[in-house]
């Protein structure tokens, strides 16, 4: 339709024309806002996701939540997918991608927890959702994408914002050494940097609902690790008969579902995954203002101010 439209703009006036370039433009901006917006929405589900989860591994240990709501998450998009499978045919490249993708985020996800368990958590969580700074390289330096300095400037903004939102450039310098979970904090960021960088290659060949599909299975394919290594004295049983009953982890799971169909969703229409990426990372930052707006807690400055930055790279990445 957009080149039925293009086509029909171009026989009215082929040099030049302010209106052929008006009708671009606009087309232009248009995508660029449902981009965003898919992205909010991603980055609200994915938030709402924390939520949920946080409750339910208070009864077990984080790992074994993140087992159940992965578990069940998957187990929902497969019954989504027997009814809307896509257009795209399979091929080897996408699903190894989507694979690799699927991998890289729940490998991501391990490191992130075992980051917040070593600590400290108001450096961890800062530094692992610096993720769209990777994105955005290997975009670029390995998939040969190209962005604007609009784009550029948007996504700085985004990242510094979230960063400055959650504290880190307040901390003392004693605060800020090279520990452990600082250690791990960037491992996830590079697990999910390339994660994202994959996820869009493999929406790209595969359109999004193969690629989610192949994403969540590869995941689970990671769980048994998890357990094995990171969860305790937990087990599968465990978490079938008492996980799986609680609607915590239930609504996480749906939640966190909806994120990933929305972000896929934004990823067929973005010019680049790294836009949408940063835009969806902004999921600390509507935390923050929901803990001040919704629960009454006392507004810092350094969050108001990163909250600011954010929401400027947003919009910056929506012009």
């Amino acid at each position: 339709m957009c080149l039925t439209r293009y086509m029909c703009v171009k026989h009215i006036d082929t040099q030049n024309s302010p209106l052929f370039e008006f009708v671009i433009l606009s087309q232009m901006t248009t995508q660029s806002l449902v981009v965003a917006l898919y992205g909010l929405g991603a980055a609200t589900a994915w938030g709402s996701a924390d939520y949920f989860g946080a409750k339910a591994s208070r009864r077990t240990n984080p790992i074994a939540a993140t087992a159940a709501v992965s578990t069940i998450g998957t187990l929902l998009f497969t019954i989504f997918f027997m009814f809307n499978q896509g257009i795209h045919a399979w091929n080897s490249t996408g699903i190894l991608y989507a694979i690799a993708a699927g991998i890289s985020l729940e490998l991501g996800l391990l490191l992130f927890y075992r980051a917040l368990n070593d600590g400290p958590v108001n450096v961890v969580s800062p530094v692992s959702s610096a993720y769209p700074l990777v994105t955005t390289a290997i975009s670029i330096l390995i998939f040969g994408n190209r962005l604007s300095v609009l784009e550029y400037a948007g996504i700085a903004s985004v990242v510094i914002g979230i960063i400055t939102a959650t504290g880190l450039f307040s901390l003392k310098k004693s605060e800020r050494k090279l520990s452990s979970g600082v250690v791990f904090a960037l491992m996830t960021v590079v697990m999910w940097g390339v994660a994202f960088a994959l996820i869009a290659k493999g929406v790209e060949q595969l359109g999004w609902q193969k690629a989610t599909l192949v994403n969540c299975y590869s995941g689970i394919a990671v769980l048994p690790f998890a357990l094995t290594f990171l969860g305790g004295t937990t087990s599968w049983h465990s978490i079938t008969t008492k996980l799986f009953k609680d609607p915590n982890v239930i609504a996480a799971a749906a939640v966190q579902t909806l994120g990933g169909v929305l972000f896929s969703l934004g990823l067929t229409q973005a010019k680049s995954g790294a836009v949408i990426t940063a835009i969806a990372a902004t999921y600390p930052v509507l935390t923050i203002f929901l803990a001040i707006v919704v629960l009454k807690e006392k507004a810092v400055a350094a969050s108001l101010v990163g909250s600011f930055i954010t929401i400027l790279g947003i919009v910056i990445l929506s012009l």
